[in-house]
C-alpha cells in the first residue's frame, strides 16, 4: 500500500509535495533490507510548528510485540541546512533558497525521513545513496529507531525562544534542536510527552539511549550532548558531520553561501562561537560519552575534510571510541553499506566492531 501511494506522487513536479497529506501514520517498514516481517513505521505530529505552519513530525521504526524495554537510537537526518535568499516579510518562504527544493517545509522533512529509512521512491539528496540499511540493521537487532523530521534547515542548532536564529532578517523562527531535544526527553519523561505529543508504542531502555547523526545531523548530536536537559546517553555516533563550522565561518570568500546560512542560523556577529557546541567542544568539556564514534571520509565530495577530521582526532582518545576514515568518495558512510552498518550497530550496543570496519 505504501509503495502504491508513493508511486502516485512520482508524477508530481515536487515528488514529496503531497506526502504529508497522505495517512502514513502507521505503515509497514517496507525496506528491502529488513528481515523482520513485523517492523512498522509509526509517526506522530508534535506540538512544534514548521515555518510553513504545519506540525513537525517524528517517526519511529518499531516491531510488533515488543513488551520489554528496548535499546533506542535517536537518528538525526542529514540535509538540514537551508535559507531563503531574500525573505519577504509577507511570505518568508517565497523565492529561491540555498537548496533548490526548499527545506523549510514539513513536506520536505517528511520525505527526508522516508529517504533516510530507505522507503522513499525518489532521492531527496541525490549525492547521498540512502538505502535505510542502518535502520534495517538496527530494527533486526531489536533496537527501536526514532527519527525527528527537521523542517527548519538550522543544522539542528536553534531552539525557539532560547537559541534564536536571526528572525529579524528571516521573518521566521527556527526550532530544529528544539525538536531533537523534545524527542529525546519525551522518550524517557512522561511529563514531556504531554507537552510535545511525542509518544511511540515502545518502552525505552533508559540505559541504552543512543544518539546517531548523519551529515548535518551530527551537529545535532553534538548540540544535544552540550545540553543539561539531555538524558544520559550510552553512545553517540556521527557520520560525515560538518563538525567544525569555523571552516565555513572563517572563509566567506571561499564559502559565501554557507557563510550567509550560518549568519541566519547563529546571527550576524556570533560566528566566532559556531564551534562552541561542536563534538570537539563536547569532548573537551567531558560531555561526550566514552562510547563516541566518528565515521567520515577524507574524500567526501560534499564537505571539506578538515570539518570532520578534527572531530575524529578529538574522539580517538576516549575509552570506547570508534573512528573510521573510509577513504571513499562518498557523503554519509552508513547510507548504503551493510557491513559498516552492522559494525556500527554492534559498536553502539557495546560489542566490538568487526576488525575490517575498524581503523
Amino acid at each position: 500500500m505504501l509503495l502504491t501511494a508513493l508511486m502516485l506522487l512520482t508524477g508530481c513536479s515536487k515528488p514529496y509535495g503531497d506526502l504529508a497529506e497522505l495517512d502514513l501514520s502507521d505503515i509497514p517498514f517496507d525496506n528491502p533490507a529488513v528481515q523482520s516481517t513485523d517492523a512498522r513505521v509509526t509517526s506522530v505530529d508534535t506540538s512544534l510548528r514548521c515555518p510553513d505552519g504545519e506540525p513537525a513530525r517524528v517517526s519511529a521504526v518499531v516491531r510488533e510485540g515488543w513488551d520489554t524495554p528496548r535499546p533506542t537510537v535517536v537518528l538525526l537526518h542529514s540535509g538540514a541546512f537551508d535559507y531563503v535568499l531574500e525573505p519577504d516579510p509577507d511570505d518568508p518562504l517565497a523565492g529561491p533558497s540555498y537548496h533548490s527544493d526548499g527545506r523549510l517545509e514539513r513536506a520536505w522533512s517528511v520525505a527526508k525521513v522516508w529517504e533516510t529509512l530507505g522507503i522513499n521512491l525518489r532521492a531527496v539528496d541525490r549525492d547521498e545513496d540512502n538505502t535505510g540499511i542502518l535502520a534495517a540493521t538496527l530494527v533486526d537487532r531489536d533496537v527501536a529507531v526514532v527519527v525527528p523530521a527537521n523542517c527548519w534547515g538550522d543544522l539542528w542548532h536553534n531552539v525557539a525562544g532560547e537559541v534564536e536564529n536571526d528572525s529579524e532578517a528571516e521573518f521566521l523562527t527556527r526550532d530544529g534542536l528544539g525538536l531533537a531535544s523534545a524527542t529525546v526527553q519525551s522518550l524517557v519523561d512522561a511529563d514531556r510527552v504531554l507537552e510535545t505529543g511525542i509518544q511511540f508504542p515502545v518502552q525505552v531502555d533508559p540505559d541504552n539511549l543512543i544518539l546517531v547523526g548523519l551529515g548535518e545531523g551530527g551537529r545535532g548530536v553534538a548540540e544535544l550532548l552540550h545540553r543539561e536537559d539531555t538524558p544520559t546517553v550510552a553512545a553517540a555516533l556521527v557520520d560525515s558531520s560538518p563538525d567544525s563550522l569555523a571552516v565555513w565561518a572563517g572563509a566567506p570568500l571561499d564559502f559565501p553561501d554557507e557563510h550567509t546560512g550560518l549568519e541566519r542560523i547563529f546571527g550576524i556577529g556570533n560566528l566566532e562561537a559556531v564551534d562552541d557546541t561542536s563534538l570537539v567542544a563536547a569532548v573537551a568539556a567531558g560531555a561526550a560519552p566514552p562510547r563516541t564514534g566518528v565515521l567520515w571520509s577524507s574524500l567526501d565530495p560534499r564537505i571539506p575534510a578538515e570539518m570532520v577530521a578534527v572531530a575524529g582526532a578529538a574522539v580517538s582518545d576516549l575509552a570506547d571510541a570508534w573512528v573510521v576514515d573510509t577513504e571513499r568518495p562518498e557523503h554519509i558512510q552508513l547510507a548504503s553499506d551493510p557491513e559498516l552498518s552492522e559494525a556500527a550497530a554492534a559498536w553502539m550496543l557495546g560489542e566490538a566492531p568487526e576488525a575490517e570496519a575498524d581503523e
